[in-house]
């Protein structure tokens, strides 16, 4: 009988341990995934285009700007994105495959050229040395 009980407290144990889900008010792994890679080329862009030709930019007005716009493209409060941000950055296995997962996006995106969009990657060094 005790072997029985054992049994079932550890299999009970097994399967509350594997839940996947967030705890409430935390995006889910494919809601931060989307947020974290429109922030990143958000970053990308004002380093480009906005900060790299106006360096007396107030920085800060111009990033939580763009960050802003972002955050409402995904319908996401700032104290959501941050508690979700936060919840992530304490669980590095989590973090690890949010951010794996962001650079596979990454390598499989389409590439802009002056002739179209090239989804083969094969063009990229001649479309980086122009």
């Amino acid at each position: 009988m005790r072997r029985l009980f054992f049994f079932a407290y550890m299999l009970l144990l097994l399967v509350f341990s594997c839940t996947d889900k967030t705890p409430h008010g935390v995006l889910s792994f494919r809601d931060m995934r989307a947020v974290m890679w429109d922030m990143m080329r958000a970053d990308q862009f004002m380093g480009d285009f906005i900060f790299a030709k106006d360096s007396l930019a107030k920085k800060t007005k111009v990033s939580s700007t763009y960050y802003g716009e972002v955050l409402a493209l995904h319908k996401v409060s700032q104290e959501d994105f941050r508690e979700s941000y936060n919840y992530y950055s304490a669980h590095p296995k989590l973090m690890q495959d949010l951010m794996d997962s962001i650079s596979k996006q990454v390598d499989t995106s389409a590439v802009w050229t002056p002739f179209g969009i090239d989804t083969s990657r094969r063009n990229m060094k001649s479309v980086i040395a122009q």
